[in-house]
């Protein structure tokens, strides 16, 4: 499956700078690496430019494959804080457009309990679509991530119904594979998609745990748990799938060691299991 792109998720570095990690994902060679909005920020409020950052990822041939936090919390607002948060959604575009960055992460918000589900679903198709408009100006895709056992899109069919309303090519699925075992996402409704409905792909394992008990803290490196992560890849190569796997995981016990130990372990851990998808 060399027609996929390695990528690095910063969750997976997370103790560390967004200059450090830049430096770590560009000499163990991964290809892209997906940023925390919150370490870009902090890199620029220490006086960081962001000149030095587009140098830096030029000098690793590294492209910003995603990024997490820069857009989230304006699916059930009312009308004044939608309009608020709009300005602050394009504002934070706007520098990700300098980084060229290819798609950002949205988390799905919990709807007001006198929504039903399909006024949810509406709702959030709704205001998904006024975002998509304001990211196809900065050229940066939606990816909406179905979240495991999340009360309202735990999984891809909901997901799908919300990009059905929205009706935008700016608006894609971010795919977890942590999420996709937790809620027991069937293998075929990944054979489904279509490879345009995939903004990027998040790719991690996970401890043997009943599945309602897992949580972000029990991932694992790919290949070293119980998520069929061979199958999932099956799955997207049938489909066509050529964008970004990334590596993301939360766990305090690896952020204990150095950087350049969790790259490398994350890189070569991919590396094994895309060696046996055939």
């Amino acid at each position: 499956m060399r027609n996929l792109k390695t990528c690095l998720n910063e969750a997976t570095l997370m103790p560390y700078d967004i200059v450090t990690n830049i430096k770590t994902c560009g000499e163990v060679g991964f290809e892209g690496i997906e940023i925390w909005f919150n370490k870009l920020q902090d890199f620029l409020k220490r006086g960081g430019k962001i000149d030095e950052l587009v140098n830096l990822l030029s000098t690793y041939n590294l492209k910003v494959a995603g990024c997490c936090g820069a857009v989230g919390g304006f699916m059930f607002l009312d009308p004044v804080e939608f309009s608020k948060k709009l300005v602050e959604i394009e504002e934070n575009l706007k520098i990700l457009h300098k980084l060229e960055c290819e798609m950002v992460v949205v988390c799905p918000d919990v709807p007001p309990p006198r929504f039903t589900l399909k006024r949810a679903i509406e709702v959030a198709g709704e205001t998904l679509k006024v975002v998509a408009s304001i990211c196809e100006k900065y050229n940066i895709k939606i990816g909406l991530e179905p979240l495991g056992m999340h009360p309202f899109v735990p999984d891809i069919r909901t997901a799908l119904k919300i990009l059905g309303v929205a009706s935008h090519e700016y608006v894609g699925l971010t795919l977890d594979t942590f999420h996709m075992y937790k809620s027991s996402v069937p293998i075929d409704d990944i054979r489904k998609l279509s490879p345009k409905q995939i903004a990027i792909v998040h790719i991690n394992d996970c401890e043997d745990l009943p599945k309602e008990k897992l949580t972000d803290a029990n991932r694992l490196f790919p290949g070293e748990g119980v998520i069929p992560l061979t199958e999932f890849l099956k799955a997207f190569k049938d489909i066509g799938y050529q964008g970004f796997l990334s590596v993301e995981i939360f766990r305090e016990e690896y952020w204990k060691l150095d950087p350049l130990t969790i790259a490398r372990k994350s890189k070569d851990s991919l590396e094994k299991v895309l060696e046996k998808v055939k």
